[in-house]
């Protein structure tokens, strides 16, 4: 246990040092300067690999569920919405098959669905890292609402949900509420917002796709 200690204060030091240096180093556009943010975006890179790895050999041990729970402690909150002209019924049923997800939505690479219920996803984050997970959809009620959460092993822990609302005669809103752990925990949220590769942002961009893809036909129910 001792040096699974050591390994988790080491990556830290280098999560906190890489942050430091790319922070720094950052506003000024010097070859030095932009050197220097390179390499510590590199350190940081390397803490979060070497935490996460951590975190997921450690989850193996101590959990037994085959469900990656979210620890609201370390979780990032987000929550938007956007309405859109079309049935609810309509918007639902592409939503609901998770291989349409790449379509629209910013940093998902791809989806394969494994059966009904569950998924495998593939996430572009900072630096083109690779982040992959299996999901499981469950509490899901037709037309209105479904809820999934990511299974062990997740490179990133989240869950979340997605309703849908009717909103006049032809129109549905579509409220997404996520909560995932950065990894790294707060080092890795501040990189992420750092590198352009804010969740929040994405989300809010994947909205505005899904609805000029719609409306303008080109996603099929």
């Amino acid at each position: 246990m001792r040096e699974d200690g050591t390994k988790r204060v080491v990556a830290a030091g280098a999560m906190l040092a890489g942050a430091s240096i790319a922070a720094l180093a950052w506003p000024w556009r010097s070859p030095e300067r932009v050197a220097a943010a390179s390499a510590g975006g590199m350190l940081l890179i390397w803490g979060l690999t070497h935490e996460e790895a951590f975190r997921r050999f450690a989850g193996r041990r101590m959990t037994r569920s085959g469900i990656a729970s979210v620890h609201h402690d370390r979780a990032v909150k987000i929550e938007r919405s956007i309405t859109v002209q079309g049935r609810a019924e309509d918007v639902y049923r592409i939503w609901r098959n998770p291989e349409n997800i790449p379509c629209f939505m910013e940093g998902v690479e791809s989806v394969r669905a494994i059966n009904g219920s569950r998924s495998h996803w593939i996430v572009r984050g900072p630096a083109g890292r690779r982040f992959e997970w299996e999901a499981e959809i469950y509490n899901e009620r037709e037309n209105d609402s479904f809820t999934w959460h990511s299974l062990l092993n997740a490179d990133v822990n989240n869950a979340g949900s997605i309703h849908f609302r009717k909103a006049g005669d032809s129109a549905t809103e579509i409220r997404v509420i996520l909560s995932y752990e950065p990894p790294g925990g707060r080092f890795g949220a501040l990189f992420t917002r750092f590198s352009g590769r804010d969740p929040a942002k994405q989300l809010e961009l994947g909205l505005q796709n899904f609805k000029h893809a719609y409306e303008s036909g080109k996603l099929a129910v």
